[in-house]
């Protein structure tokens, strides 16, 4: 419920994702330790109360499309001005807890060091294997239909929900029976080796 009216809020004021609103105020200059510790332990309940992970990351990178890696690195530095104070080492827990959990959900989320939250390592790793498939004219056909997705309006989040809806139940066959490395053997540790080669 509260993520929807993030989202809702996001559509009618153009924001990018339904986490910009909390990351321009804990951006702002405010001197507001208080507040700004209420936003993390905000984001925080909000991304951890998904139980499952691909939930969790989706969620942690849209806060991080809004900058939020150079937001909390540039709080810390503030906080470092008041150690002492409790406000402060409040706000330090939140980032503590922000970053924790972020890095437990991205050693859960790395599938034989491929990293599977980077859009550049996957997108990579498709290209090549969708060569040695013989499917690169599939993927480009595919490609062909993104690239008319709108980025910005009231749909654009509703038609790439139903992208990825249709994805995953075109793909749960073989999710449900098959590991990537029996589907295709050896592929990961062949793409390992030529980026170490480049």
């Amino acid at each position: 419920m509260i993520c929807q009216c993030l989202e809702d809020y996001a559509t009618r004021k153009g924001y990018a994702t339904p986490f910009s609103i909390v990351a321009k105020i804990l951006k702002e200059k405010s001197k507001n330790v208080d507040l700004k510790t209420t936003l993390m332990t905000f984001i925080n309940a909000i991304i951890n109360s998904y139980h499952v992970l691909e939930d969790r990351v989706f969620h942690r990178t849209q806060l991080l499309d809004d900058e939020i890696t150079d937001t909390i690195a540039s709080l810390r530095e503030w906080c470092m001005n008041h150690k002492i104070e409790e406000s402060f080492q409040n706000l330090e827990t939140q980032f503590d807890v922000f970053e924790k959990e972020a890095d437990l959900d991205k050693r859960e989320i790395v599938y034989k060091d491929l990293d599977l939250s980077d859009p550049e390592t996957l997108w990579k790793f498709l290209q090549d294997s969708s060569k040695q498939d013989g499917t690169t004219a599939q993927l480009a056909d595919a490609l062909r239909h993104f690239i008319i997705v709108p980025s910005t309006g009231e749909f654009s989040k509703k038609i790439w929900d139903n992208v990825v809806y249709a994805i995953r139940i075109g793909t749960s066959e073989v999710r449900n029976k098959i590991e990537v490395d029996k589907l295709r053997p050896g592929l990961i540790d062949d793409f390992k080796e030529e980026k170490k080669k480049k």
